[in-house]
């Protein structure tokens, strides 16, 4: 069995009456965010758990919308979003 392949899938949202609402996405969402999750320590470990509890881990701290693999529109995007993180086995 190989290494696990993470992917972040990204979901635009604007705020509408105060609240994130999701909107039209501007290009592709998802990516593949393998190498910059294994950059930080410990980081791993804690996304393969919260995947084995809930199915998904939570970027709370909106880390991924810097990823240098993500899309451009990604990282330039000015409103709310939600990022999601699961992994495949190849």
């Amino acid at each position: 069995m190989s290494a696990p392949r993470y992917v972040a899938t990204f979901e635009p949202q604007a705020w509408i009456n105060d609240y994130a609402v999701a909107v039209d996405a501007e290009g592709e969402t998802a990516w593949d965010c393998t190498d910059y999750l294994r950059q930080e320590e410990g980081l791993e470990a804690e996304v393969r758990a919260a995947i084995a509890e809930e199915g998904y881990w939570l970027d709370k701290d909106d880390v991924f919308a810097a990823d240098p693999a993500a899309p451009a529109w990604v990282r330039d995007w000015h409103g709310p979003f939600t990022i999601t993180i699961v992994y495949e086995e190849h």
